[in-house]
Protein backbone atom coordinates (compact mmCIF):
# COMPACT_ATOMS: atom_id res chain seq x y z
CA UNK A 1 0.00 0.00 0.00
CA UNK A 2 1.24 3.45 -0.93
CA UNK A 3 0.02 6.50 0.96
CA UNK A 4 -0.27 9.85 -0.77
CA UNK A 5 -1.49 12.79 1.27
CA UNK A 6 -4.30 11.21 3.34
CA UNK A 7 -5.43 9.00 0.46
CA UNK A 8 -4.68 5.29 0.44
CA UNK A 9 -4.13 3.86 -3.02
CA UNK A 10 -3.94 0.11 -3.51
CA UNK A 11 -3.43 -1.94 -6.62
CA UNK A 12 -5.91 -4.58 -7.72
CA UNK A 13 -5.86 -7.23 -10.40
CA UNK A 14 -9.66 -7.41 -10.49
CA UNK A 15 -11.77 -5.96 -13.24
CA UNK A 16 -11.97 -2.20 -12.77
CA UNK A 17 -14.98 -0.25 -14.02
CA UNK A 18 -14.99 3.53 -14.03
CA UNK A 19 -17.13 4.60 -11.00
CA UNK A 20 -18.86 7.15 -13.21
CA UNK A 21 -20.07 4.31 -15.43
CA UNK A 22 -21.58 2.54 -12.42
CA UNK A 23 -23.69 5.59 -11.62
CA UNK A 24 -24.69 5.95 -15.27
CA UNK A 25 -25.76 2.27 -15.40
CA UNK A 26 -28.02 2.63 -12.37
CA UNK A 27 -29.45 5.91 -13.68
CA UNK A 28 -30.20 4.24 -17.02
CA UNK A 29 -32.33 1.57 -15.35
CA UNK A 30 -33.90 4.20 -13.10
CA UNK A 31 -35.01 6.19 -16.15
CA UNK A 32 -36.27 3.06 -17.86
CA UNK A 33 -38.51 2.38 -14.87
CA UNK A 34 -40.38 5.58 -15.72
CA UNK A 35 -40.46 4.83 -19.44
CA UNK A 36 -43.34 2.39 -19.64
CA UNK A 37 -45.84 4.59 -21.56
CA UNK A 38 -48.62 3.79 -19.13
CA UNK A 39 -48.04 0.05 -19.40
CA UNK A 40 -47.06 -1.88 -16.28
CA UNK A 41 -44.16 -3.95 -17.65
CA UNK A 42 -42.66 -5.64 -14.61
CA UNK A 43 -39.40 -6.62 -16.31
CA UNK A 44 -38.69 -2.91 -16.96
CA UNK A 45 -40.32 -1.32 -13.96
CA UNK A 46 -38.60 -3.47 -11.34
CA UNK A 47 -35.18 -3.96 -12.97
CA UNK A 48 -33.48 -1.10 -11.09
CA UNK A 49 -33.59 -2.81 -7.67
CA UNK A 50 -31.82 -6.01 -8.83
CA UNK A 51 -29.34 -3.88 -10.80
CA UNK A 52 -28.61 -1.83 -7.68
CA UNK A 53 -27.95 -5.03 -5.70
CA UNK A 54 -25.57 -6.30 -8.40
CA UNK A 55 -23.70 -2.99 -8.46
CA UNK A 56 -23.32 -3.02 -4.67
CA UNK A 57 -22.03 -6.60 -4.77
CA UNK A 58 -19.50 -5.58 -7.42
CA UNK A 59 -18.33 -2.55 -5.39
CA UNK A 60 -17.74 -4.53 -2.20
CA UNK A 61 -16.22 -7.49 -4.08
CA UNK A 62 -13.87 -5.14 -5.88
CA UNK A 63 -12.63 -3.53 -2.68
CA UNK A 64 -11.34 0.00 -2.25
CA UNK A 65 -8.48 1.75 -4.00
CA UNK A 66 -9.14 5.06 -2.23
CA UNK A 67 -9.99 5.98 1.35
CA UNK A 68 -10.85 9.65 1.24
CA UNK A 69 -10.52 11.97 4.23
CA UNK A 70 -13.49 11.93 6.60
CA UNK A 71 -14.04 15.36 8.06
CA UNK A 72 -16.52 16.49 10.68
CA UNK A 73 -19.25 16.87 8.04
CA UNK A 74 -19.24 13.17 7.16
CA UNK A 75 -18.98 12.08 10.80
CA UNK A 76 -21.98 14.18 11.83
CA UNK A 77 -23.90 13.01 8.76
CA UNK A 78 -23.19 9.36 9.57
CA UNK A 79 -24.43 9.98 13.12
CA UNK A 80 -27.63 11.55 11.81
CA UNK A 81 -28.16 8.74 9.29
CA UNK A 82 -27.60 6.20 12.05
CA UNK A 83 -30.17 7.98 14.20
CA UNK A 84 -32.57 8.13 11.27
CA UNK A 85 -31.92 4.43 10.58
CA UNK A 86 -32.88 3.52 14.15
CA UNK A 87 -35.97 5.64 13.82
CA UNK A 88 -36.74 3.92 10.49
CA UNK A 89 -36.99 0.57 12.28
CA UNK A 90 -39.46 2.04 14.77
CA UNK A 91 -41.35 3.86 12.01
CA UNK A 92 -41.63 0.65 9.97
CA UNK A 93 -42.88 -1.51 12.84
CA UNK A 94 -45.73 0.87 13.69
CA UNK A 95 -46.56 1.95 10.12
CA UNK A 96 -49.78 1.26 8.27
CA UNK A 97 -47.89 -1.32 6.20
CA UNK A 98 -44.67 -2.52 7.93
CA UNK A 99 -43.49 -4.56 4.95
CA UNK A 100 -43.84 -1.67 2.48
CA UNK A 101 -42.07 0.71 4.86
CA UNK A 102 -39.19 -1.70 5.53
CA UNK A 103 -38.81 -2.42 1.82
CA UNK A 104 -38.69 1.27 0.89
CA UNK A 105 -36.29 2.15 3.72
CA UNK A 106 -34.01 -0.66 2.54
CA UNK A 107 -34.07 0.74 -0.99
CA UNK A 108 -33.39 4.25 0.30
CA UNK A 109 -30.34 3.26 2.38
CA UNK A 110 -29.06 0.96 -0.40
CA UNK A 111 -28.90 3.89 -2.84
CA UNK A 112 -27.18 6.09 -0.24
CA UNK A 113 -24.68 3.27 0.43
CA UNK A 114 -24.09 2.94 -3.32
CA UNK A 115 -23.19 6.62 -3.67
CA UNK A 116 -21.15 6.61 -0.45
CA UNK A 117 -19.06 3.65 -1.63
CA UNK A 118 -18.38 5.25 -5.00
CA UNK A 119 -17.52 8.69 -3.57
CA UNK A 120 -15.55 7.85 -0.42
CA UNK A 121 -14.23 4.38 -1.20
CA UNK A 122 -14.25 3.74 -4.98
CA UNK A 123 -12.71 0.61 -6.55
CA UNK A 124 -10.08 2.65 -8.43
CA UNK A 125 -8.51 6.02 -7.78
CA UNK A 126 -10.21 9.10 -9.15
CA UNK A 127 -10.16 12.62 -7.73
CA UNK A 128 -13.42 14.10 -6.51
CA UNK A 129 -13.48 16.76 -9.22
CA UNK A 130 -12.78 14.16 -11.91
CA UNK A 131 -15.52 11.92 -10.49
CA UNK A 132 -17.99 14.80 -10.57
CA UNK A 133 -16.97 15.79 -14.08
CA UNK A 134 -16.94 12.28 -15.58
CA UNK A 135 -20.24 11.33 -13.95
CA UNK A 136 -21.87 14.57 -15.10
CA UNK A 137 -20.57 14.02 -18.63
CA UNK A 138 -21.95 10.46 -18.83
CA UNK A 139 -25.28 11.35 -17.26
CA UNK A 140 -25.58 14.34 -19.57
CA UNK A 141 -25.10 12.07 -22.59
CA UNK A 142 -27.62 9.55 -21.21
CA UNK A 143 -30.23 12.22 -20.51
CA UNK A 144 -29.62 13.83 -23.89
CA UNK A 145 -30.23 10.48 -25.61
CA UNK A 146 -33.53 10.10 -23.73
CA UNK A 147 -34.55 13.65 -24.69
CA UNK A 148 -33.73 13.13 -28.39
CA UNK A 149 -35.49 9.75 -28.39
CA UNK A 150 -38.55 11.39 -26.83
CA UNK A 151 -38.83 14.11 -29.45
CA UNK A 152 -38.22 11.67 -32.30
CA UNK A 153 -40.88 9.31 -30.99
CA UNK A 154 -43.38 12.02 -30.13
CA UNK A 155 -43.14 14.48 -32.98
CA UNK A 156 -41.63 12.48 -35.86
CA UNK A 157 -43.16 9.05 -35.24
CA UNK A 158 -46.35 10.41 -33.68
CA UNK A 159 -46.46 8.12 -30.63
CA UNK A 160 -49.58 9.14 -28.65
CA UNK A 161 -48.12 7.70 -25.44
CA UNK A 162 -45.48 10.45 -25.51
CA UNK A 163 -48.17 13.05 -24.77
CA UNK A 164 -49.84 13.66 -21.42
CA UNK A 165 -53.59 14.37 -21.53
CA UNK A 166 -54.24 17.03 -18.89
CA UNK A 167 -57.62 18.09 -17.51
CA UNK A 168 -58.07 21.58 -16.07
CA UNK A 169 -60.74 21.20 -13.41
CA UNK A 170 -61.31 24.96 -13.25
CA UNK A 171 -61.86 25.58 -16.96
CA UNK A 172 -62.97 22.09 -17.96
CA UNK A 173 -60.38 21.99 -20.78
CA UNK A 174 -58.60 18.88 -22.03
CA UNK A 175 -55.14 19.47 -23.46
CA UNK A 176 -52.34 17.24 -24.73
CA UNK A 177 -48.92 18.20 -23.36
CA UNK A 178 -45.60 16.65 -24.36
CA UNK A 179 -44.25 14.26 -21.73
CA UNK A 180 -41.64 12.31 -23.70
CA UNK A 181 -41.08 8.64 -23.02
CA UNK A 182 -42.34 9.21 -19.47
CA UNK A 183 -45.82 10.29 -20.63
CA UNK A 184 -45.53 12.99 -17.95
CA UNK A 185 -44.67 16.66 -18.32
CA UNK A 186 -43.55 16.73 -14.68
CA UNK A 187 -41.02 13.92 -15.10
CA UNK A 188 -39.82 15.16 -18.49
CA UNK A 189 -39.55 18.77 -17.32
CA UNK A 190 -37.40 17.92 -14.31
CA UNK A 191 -35.25 15.62 -16.48
CA UNK A 192 -34.54 18.66 -18.67
CA UNK A 193 -33.61 20.69 -15.57
CA UNK A 194 -31.24 17.98 -14.33
CA UNK A 195 -29.66 17.77 -17.79
CA UNK A 196 -29.13 21.53 -17.81
CA UNK A 197 -27.38 21.34 -14.42
CA UNK A 198 -25.16 18.47 -15.56
CA UNK A 199 -24.21 20.45 -18.67
CA UNK A 200 -23.27 23.46 -16.53
CA UNK A 201 -21.01 21.25 -14.41
CA UNK A 202 -19.23 19.99 -17.51
CA UNK A 203 -18.82 23.59 -18.72
CA UNK A 204 -16.73 24.39 -15.61
CA UNK A 205 -13.83 22.52 -17.20
CA UNK A 206 -11.58 25.04 -18.94
CA UNK A 207 -11.43 23.05 -22.14
CA UNK A 208 -12.61 24.61 -25.39
CA UNK A 209 -13.32 21.17 -26.85
CA UNK A 210 -16.09 20.68 -24.29
CA UNK A 211 -17.30 24.24 -23.94
CA UNK A 212 -18.62 24.83 -27.46
CA UNK A 213 -20.64 21.63 -27.72
CA UNK A 214 -21.96 21.67 -24.18
CA UNK A 215 -22.80 25.37 -24.29
CA UNK A 216 -24.87 24.81 -27.43
CA UNK A 217 -26.55 21.76 -25.88
CA UNK A 218 -27.40 23.46 -22.59
CA UNK A 219 -28.78 26.47 -24.48
CA UNK A 220 -31.09 24.19 -26.47
CA UNK A 221 -32.14 22.40 -23.27
CA UNK A 222 -32.93 25.76 -21.63
CA UNK A 223 -35.21 26.53 -24.59
CA UNK A 224 -36.87 23.10 -24.30
CA UNK A 225 -37.58 23.74 -20.61
CA UNK A 226 -39.34 26.92 -21.66
CA UNK A 227 -41.19 25.09 -24.43
CA UNK A 228 -42.39 22.17 -22.27
CA UNK A 229 -45.50 23.22 -20.39
CA UNK A 230 -44.20 22.46 -16.88
CA UNK A 231 -44.24 25.20 -14.28
CA UNK A 232 -41.80 23.79 -11.74
CA UNK A 233 -39.00 23.16 -14.27
CA UNK A 234 -39.52 26.64 -15.78
CA UNK A 235 -39.23 28.25 -12.33
CA UNK A 236 -36.16 26.08 -11.64
CA UNK A 237 -34.58 27.31 -14.89
CA UNK A 238 -35.13 31.00 -14.10
CA UNK A 239 -34.00 30.68 -10.48
CA UNK A 240 -30.88 28.61 -11.17
CA UNK A 241 -29.66 30.92 -13.95
CA UNK A 242 -30.01 33.95 -11.68
CA UNK A 243 -28.26 32.19 -8.78
CA UNK A 244 -25.45 30.94 -11.02
CA UNK A 245 -24.89 34.50 -12.26
CA UNK A 246 -24.62 35.75 -8.67
CA UNK A 247 -22.79 32.97 -6.83
CA UNK A 248 -20.70 31.33 -9.57
CA UNK A 249 -19.90 34.09 -12.05
CA UNK A 250 -20.37 36.89 -9.46
CA UNK A 251 -21.92 38.95 -12.23
CA UNK A 252 -24.21 41.01 -10.04
CA UNK A 253 -25.05 43.66 -12.63
CA UNK A 254 -26.18 41.07 -15.17
CA UNK A 255 -28.25 39.28 -12.52
CA UNK A 256 -29.88 42.56 -11.46
CA UNK A 257 -30.51 43.49 -15.09
CA UNK A 258 -32.03 40.09 -15.82
CA UNK A 259 -34.27 40.36 -12.75
CA UNK A 260 -35.43 43.85 -13.71
CA UNK A 261 -36.04 42.69 -17.28
CA UNK A 262 -38.04 39.71 -16.02
CA UNK A 263 -40.18 41.93 -13.79
CA UNK A 264 -40.68 44.36 -16.67
CA UNK A 265 -41.75 41.52 -18.97
CA UNK A 266 -44.25 40.32 -16.36
CA UNK A 267 -45.75 43.82 -16.11
CA UNK A 268 -45.89 44.29 -19.88
CA UNK A 269 -47.26 40.85 -20.78
CA UNK A 270 -49.31 39.56 -17.82
CA UNK A 271 -51.63 37.55 -20.11
CA UNK A 272 -48.70 35.61 -21.54
CA UNK A 273 -47.46 34.81 -18.02
CA UNK A 274 -50.92 33.75 -16.88
CA UNK A 275 -51.27 31.41 -19.84
CA UNK A 276 -47.73 29.97 -19.56
CA UNK A 277 -47.98 29.28 -15.81
CA UNK A 278 -51.72 28.50 -15.95
CA UNK A 279 -52.37 30.96 -13.13
CA UNK A 280 -56.13 30.67 -13.58
CA UNK A 281 -55.88 27.38 -11.69
CA UNK A 282 -55.08 29.35 -8.54
CA UNK A 283 -58.21 31.48 -8.62
CA UNK A 284 -60.96 31.33 -6.00
CA UNK A 285 -60.66 28.70 -3.31
CA UNK A 286 -58.00 26.74 -5.22
CA UNK A 287 -55.07 28.57 -3.62
CA UNK A 288 -52.71 25.67 -4.41
CA UNK A 289 -53.87 25.26 -8.00
CA UNK A 290 -54.70 21.77 -9.25
CA UNK A 291 -52.97 20.29 -6.17
CA UNK A 292 -55.24 22.08 -3.70
CA UNK A 293 -57.32 19.00 -2.95
CA UNK A 294 -54.25 16.78 -2.42
CA UNK A 295 -52.61 19.29 -0.08
CA UNK A 296 -55.79 19.76 1.94
CA UNK A 297 -56.08 15.99 2.26
CA UNK A 298 -52.47 15.80 3.44
CA UNK A 299 -53.04 18.50 6.04
CA UNK A 300 -56.09 16.59 7.32
CA UNK A 301 -54.02 13.40 7.67
CA UNK A 302 -51.19 15.29 9.42
CA UNK A 303 -53.71 16.69 11.90
CA UNK A 304 -55.16 13.28 12.74
CA UNK A 305 -52.09 11.00 12.58
CA UNK A 306 -49.81 10.09 15.47
CA UNK A 307 -46.63 12.02 16.28
CA UNK A 308 -44.55 9.38 14.46
CA UNK A 309 -46.47 9.43 11.18
CA UNK A 310 -48.09 6.69 9.11
CA UNK A 311 -44.87 5.01 7.95
CA UNK A 312 -42.63 5.28 4.90
CA UNK A 313 -44.34 4.68 1.53
CA UNK A 314 -47.80 4.86 3.08
CA UNK A 315 -49.08 8.25 1.95
CA UNK A 316 -51.38 6.60 -0.59
CA UNK A 317 -52.84 4.14 1.92
CA UNK A 318 -53.25 6.92 4.48
CA UNK A 319 -55.57 8.89 2.17
CA UNK A 320 -58.03 5.97 2.19
CA UNK A 321 -57.55 4.82 5.77
CA UNK A 322 -58.08 8.35 7.12
CA UNK A 323 -61.16 8.69 4.92
CA UNK A 324 -60.10 11.72 2.89
CA UNK A 325 -60.93 9.78 -0.31
CA UNK A 326 -63.25 6.87 -1.08
CA UNK A 327 -61.97 3.32 -1.28
CA UNK A 328 -62.38 3.19 -5.07
CA UNK A 329 -60.68 6.56 -5.76
CA UNK A 330 -57.22 6.81 -7.34
CA UNK A 331 -54.55 6.51 -4.63
CA UNK A 332 -52.24 9.25 -5.90
CA UNK A 333 -49.16 10.59 -4.16
CA UNK A 334 -49.55 13.93 -2.41
CA UNK A 335 -47.19 15.56 -4.94
CA UNK A 336 -45.37 17.48 -2.22
CA UNK A 337 -42.08 16.27 -0.76
CA UNK A 338 -42.41 18.10 2.55
CA UNK A 339 -46.00 17.09 3.21
CA UNK A 340 -45.16 13.50 2.25
CA UNK A 341 -42.17 13.45 4.64
CA UNK A 342 -44.27 14.88 7.48
CA UNK A 343 -47.00 12.26 7.02
CA UNK A 344 -44.70 9.28 6.43
CA UNK A 345 -41.77 10.09 8.74
CA UNK A 346 -43.74 11.93 11.41
CA UNK A 347 -42.70 15.11 13.19
CA UNK A 348 -39.50 13.66 14.65
CA UNK A 349 -38.49 11.95 11.41
CA UNK A 350 -38.83 15.02 9.23
CA UNK A 351 -36.76 17.09 11.68
CA UNK A 352 -33.88 14.58 11.60
CA UNK A 353 -34.10 13.93 7.85
CA UNK A 354 -34.51 17.50 6.64
CA UNK A 355 -32.20 18.84 9.34
CA UNK A 356 -29.44 16.49 8.16
CA UNK A 357 -29.80 17.68 4.56
CA UNK A 358 -29.68 21.35 5.56
CA UNK A 359 -26.65 20.65 7.77
CA UNK A 360 -24.78 19.07 4.83
CA UNK A 361 -25.65 22.02 2.59
CA UNK A 362 -24.51 24.54 5.19
CA UNK A 363 -21.36 22.61 6.12
CA UNK A 364 -20.48 22.09 2.49
CA UNK A 365 -20.55 25.79 1.69
CA UNK A 366 -18.88 26.88 4.94
CA UNK A 367 -15.78 24.70 4.51
CA UNK A 368 -14.97 25.79 0.96
CA UNK A 369 -14.93 29.55 1.52
CA UNK A 370 -11.81 31.26 0.10
CA UNK A 371 -10.62 28.02 -1.57
CA UNK A 372 -10.36 26.74 -5.13
CA UNK A 373 -13.31 24.43 -4.51
CA UNK A 374 -15.75 27.24 -3.76
CA UNK A 375 -17.01 27.83 -7.35
CA UNK A 376 -17.99 24.21 -8.02
CA UNK A 377 -19.42 23.86 -4.49
CA UNK A 378 -21.55 26.97 -5.00
CA UNK A 379 -22.75 25.58 -8.33
CA UNK A 380 -23.92 22.35 -6.68
CA UNK A 381 -25.48 24.33 -3.83
CA UNK A 382 -27.50 26.42 -6.31
CA UNK A 383 -28.76 23.33 -8.16
CA UNK A 384 -29.95 21.65 -4.96
CA UNK A 385 -31.51 24.68 -3.29
CA UNK A 386 -33.49 25.54 -6.42
CA UNK A 387 -34.79 21.99 -6.68
CA UNK A 388 -35.77 21.96 -3.00
CA UNK A 389 -37.71 25.22 -3.41
CA UNK A 390 -39.41 24.87 -6.78
CA UNK A 391 -39.66 21.17 -7.56
CA UNK A 392 -39.90 19.37 -4.23
CA UNK A 393 -42.95 21.45 -3.30
CA UNK A 394 -44.95 19.99 -6.21
CA UNK A 395 -43.58 16.43 -6.53
CA UNK A 396 -41.99 13.66 -4.49
CA UNK A 397 -38.24 14.04 -4.98
CA UNK A 398 -35.30 13.46 -2.64
CA UNK A 399 -37.52 11.69 -0.10
CA UNK A 400 -38.28 8.79 -2.44
CA UNK A 401 -35.81 6.48 -4.24
CA UNK A 402 -38.57 5.84 -6.77
CA UNK A 403 -38.68 9.47 -7.91
CA UNK A 404 -37.06 10.89 -11.04
CA UNK A 405 -34.82 13.26 -9.04
CA UNK A 406 -33.60 11.08 -6.16
CA UNK A 407 -30.29 9.94 -7.73
CA UNK A 408 -29.45 13.41 -9.01
CA UNK A 409 -30.09 15.06 -5.64
CA UNK A 410 -28.25 12.61 -3.40
CA UNK A 411 -25.24 12.20 -5.67
CA UNK A 412 -24.67 15.97 -5.78
CA UNK A 413 -25.41 16.39 -2.06
CA UNK A 414 -22.88 13.72 -1.07
CA UNK A 415 -20.36 15.10 -3.58
CA UNK A 416 -20.72 18.51 -1.91
CA UNK A 417 -20.09 16.89 1.47
CA UNK A 418 -17.03 15.00 0.18
CA UNK A 419 -15.52 18.14 -1.36
CA UNK A 420 -16.14 19.94 1.92
CA UNK A 421 -14.48 17.21 3.99
CA UNK A 422 -11.49 17.08 1.66
CA UNK A 423 -11.09 20.83 2.00
CA UNK A 424 -11.40 20.65 5.80
CA UNK A 425 -8.71 17.97 5.94
CA UNK A 426 -6.30 19.95 3.77
CA UNK A 427 -6.80 23.12 5.82
CA UNK A 428 -6.23 21.28 9.10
Amino acid sequence: MVRTENIAVVSSSKLNIDPAWLIAIYQFFNLMAFSIHGRDVAAIRFAREPVLILLLIYLFWQGSAVNRPTGSGLKVSILLFFLFGLYAVFNSIFSLSPFDSFQYYTWFFAVILFFWKIIWSPPNYISLKDLLFETSKKLFALHLAVIVFSYVGGYLLGQEEYFDLRYNELTGDLKYEFGGIFSSTNAFGILLYQTLCLGLIVLTRKNLRFKIGYLASTTIIAFLIYQVNNRSSLLCLIAVLLLVLVFYFKNYLTAIGATVGLIGFILIAPDFLQDKLRLNQFEGARKFGNRTELIEQGITIADEMSFFGVGYYNQRKARKIFGVIDADDNDLNLHNTYLAMLIEFGYFGILVFLGGILLILGKGIWNVQLTDNKPIAMLIFCFLIVMMLFHSSVEDSYNSPGSATFNFFWFLLLMLLAISDEQEESLS
